[in-house]
């Protein structure tokens, strides 16, 4: 998956880039001082060799040191990482995979290989900037697209197929369809449903679906699909992204 430097998975491989240099840099610093204070080869290589031995010894040391004061407890804390505009995700509920199949939208447990899950991208609502560059943030407005495309293809936005409710059925349930020329958009509520939270939503962060018309997806009462119908009183559907290559 992605990998950054400001991701904790990724402290140490990143970290030494900086050990190499500053290696580097005390070895060739000690070369030069060595060379030219003393004549004799024997002193000079085991100077080196000690302070090779001395500079991997104190790096792993404060490594070791800052991980476990500082990097260990925050990653601890945090439930997961931000998730991102234009990048591929997987939606669940539970141990349930959102799966879309053509038009329709099922919640499935996936027994065989993730890689069949279906994968989907936020955009922002069109013609509106996107509230923080970096993540989405809670209470937002987003489009749910198959596709990472933002234009118009042929006559739809967002590549042809978005997430809406389909209003011209008794179940108002999900599915994909044309965007066309105002792509359909949905709230990301947090789970308490406090519409005045702000800040960047976490990958395994609960959330639930809210229309314009304040409709919040539920289960459908087999509990394969979600469905924004009034009439179905049961708590709105807890769901969460992960990463495409999160299980």
């Amino acid at each position: 998956g992605y990998c950054s430097c400001y991701y904790y998975h990724c402290y140490f491989c990143c970290h030494l880039v900086v050990v190499v240099v500053v290696a580097a840099v005390v070895v060739a610093s000690v070369v030069v001082a060595t060379v030219v204070v003393f004549d004799a080869l024997t002193v000079h290589v085991v100077l080196l060799l000690l302070v090779i031995v001395f500079t991997i010894v104190l790096t792993v040391t404060i490594d070791i040191a800052i991980a476990i004061a500082i990097v260990a407890p925050v990653a601890a804390a945090v439930p997961g990482y931000f998730v991102k505009w234009d990048t591929r995700l997987k939606i669940k509920n539970g141990l349930s995979y959102w799966n879309s199949d053509l038009n329709k939208v099922s919640m499935e447990v996936i027994t065989n290989s993730l890689d069949s899950v279906s994968t989907y991208f936020l955009q922002p609502k069109l013609n509106v900037s996107k509230i923080n560059e970096d993540c989405v943030t809670w209470n937002e407005r987003v489009v749910i697209s198959q596709k990472n495309i933002y234009y118009k293809y042929f006559d739809s936005w967002y590549g042809y197929r978005v997430a809406q409710v389909k209003y011209d059925s008794d179940s108002k349930r999900l599915w994909f369809y044309h965007g066309k020329d105002e792509p359909f958009t949905f709230y990301l509520r947090p789970e308490d449903g406090d519409v005045t939270k702000s800040g960047c939503i976490k990958e395994h962060d609960i959330f639930y679906l809210e229309t314009n018309n304040f409709e919040r997806g539920t289960l459908s009462t087999d509990g394969t699909q979600i469905v924004f119908d009034p009439s179905i009183t049961s708590a709105p559907v807890g769901l969460h992204f992960v990463d495409e290559e999160d299980a």
